[in-house]
């Protein structure tokens, strides 16, 4: 999408301006294309399949990686419901 890098950040921004604009199909489209390019749909596989991992041992957990897949995964989760209204 031209200069502007891929990212939950981009999106998240591009999803808060649809939903203020009167072309927000617009912005909505290139959000979900450009976590659909992140494959932010299998961050909620990721995200439970590092939670079972981590509840069956606690002494590896990766509190950062986890955050990431929940914030992944709420991102996703978000473009989907802004694309389907």
């Amino acid at each position: 999408m031209g200069n502007i890098p891929a990212s939950t950040e981009t999106i998240q921004a591009l999803l808060v301006n649809a939903s203020y604009s009167e072309k927000g199909w617009l912005l909505t489209s290139l959000a979900t294309r450009m976590a659909l390019d992140l494959d932010l749909p299998k961050a909620y596989h990721d995200l439970t399949m590092s939670a079972l991992s981590s509840h069956q041992d606690r002494t590896n957990v990766d509190t950062e990686t986890v955050d990431r897949h929940f914030r992944e995964a709420r991102v996703w989760f978000g473009t989907f419901v802004l694309e389907h209204m």
